[in-house]
C-alpha cells in the first residue's frame, strides 16, 4: 500500500518494479459550486476506470487500445461512447504558453527520493492552474491519463466551431485541446487548483497503491444499456 496525505505533504511510499503495475489512485476533488468529493482512478495495463470511488456508481472506463471513453450512467441505463478524433481544426486564437517553476518549503518531504515541484501554468499571460508534481511518481499512469486526455481534446475540438468567437477561453483551449498533455509533462500532479479558470476546481491526491487487485467486474460493461454518442446527445 502507498498512502500520500497531501494536505501535509507527508508521503510513504515504496519501490515497484512492474512496468505496468495495476494501479488504484485516490483523489480528494471539489470546486466553487459543490462540496468535497472523494473520486478514484484504477489504471491497468487496458483499461482506465474513473468514478466516485464507489463500485456501484456511474463510472468512465477508457479502453486503452480502441482510445474510446464509455460514460455509463446506471439511472438512465445509458453509455455515452467519446471515439478518438484526430484535431484538425486550428486554435481560433494565438496561443502563448509559459510554464513557471516556483518554490515550495526547505522542508517539503521527497517522494522516492525526489523533491515535489510547484508550477504555474500561464497561457496569454494569465495562470489557468498550478501544481505541485513529482518528477518520475506512477510513470503508468502518467502514461494513461495522457492517453485519456487525448480522447478528450478530440471531442473538445470536435465542437469547437460551435462556440462564439467571443466565448474562446485561452485557458480552456490549452488544457482541453491543444495542450492537453501539459500538467501531465512534470511529473505526475498531486495537487492542482485552477483558480478562476474551470469554477475554482481544484484537486489531491490522498491514496494511491501499485500492485492494485482489482474486482474485473468493474472494468466490463454494463448489458443492455442505450448507447449514444455525444452528437446524439446534443443534436
Amino acid at each position: 500500500m502507498k498512502r500520500l496525505l497531501v494536505l501535509s505533504l507527508v508521503v510513504l511510499l515504496t519501490a515497484c518494479s512492474e512496468e505496468e503495475p495495476v494501479t488504484r489512485i485516490v483523489f480528494a476533488e471539489m470546486d466553487s459550486a459543490s462540496e468535497p468529493y472523494m473520486s478514484r482512478a484504477i489504471i491497468t495495463p487496458d483499461y482506465l476506470r474513473m468514478d466516485y470511488n464507489k463500485d456501484d456508481d456511474d463510472f468512465i472506463l477508457f479502453e486503452r487500445k480502441t482510445g474510446i471513453i464509455y460514460s455509463i450512467v446506471h439511472g438512465e441505463k445509458n453509455i455515452v461512447v467519446v471515439k478518438p478524433l484526430a484535431v484538425n481544426i486550428k486554435t481560433p486564437i494565438e496561443l502563448n504558453i509559459e510554464v513557471v517553476k516556483g518554490e515550495l518549503d526547505k522542508d517539503t518531504p521527497s517522494v522516492e527520493g525526489k523533491i515535489p515541484e510547484y508550477f504555474q501554468y500561464k497561457v496569454n499571460g494569465k495562470i489557468c492552474y498550478e501544481t505541485i508534481s513529482v518528477p518520475g511518481l506512477l510513470p503508468f499512469a502518467t502514461k494513461v491519463h495522457k492517453q485519456y486526455l487525448k480522447t478528450l481534446a478530440g471531442e473538445h475540438a470536435r465542437v469547437l466551431s460551435h462556440i462564439p468567437a467571443d466565448q474562446h477561453d485561452a485557458c480552456d483551449l490549452s488544457a482541453n485541446i491543444y495542450h492537453y498533455q501539459m500538467k501531465f509533462e512534470n511529473g505526475f500532479p498531486i495537487n492542482e487548483w485552477h483558480g478562476e479558470y474551470s469554477n475554482g476546481y481544484k484537486r489531491q491526491m490522498v491514496d494511491f497503491e501499485e500492485g492494485y487487485k482489482v474486482n474485473p467486474e468493474l472494468l466490463k460493461l454494463p448489458e443492455g444499456y442505450n448507447r449514444y454518442s455525444p452528437s446524439d446527445m446534443t443534436g
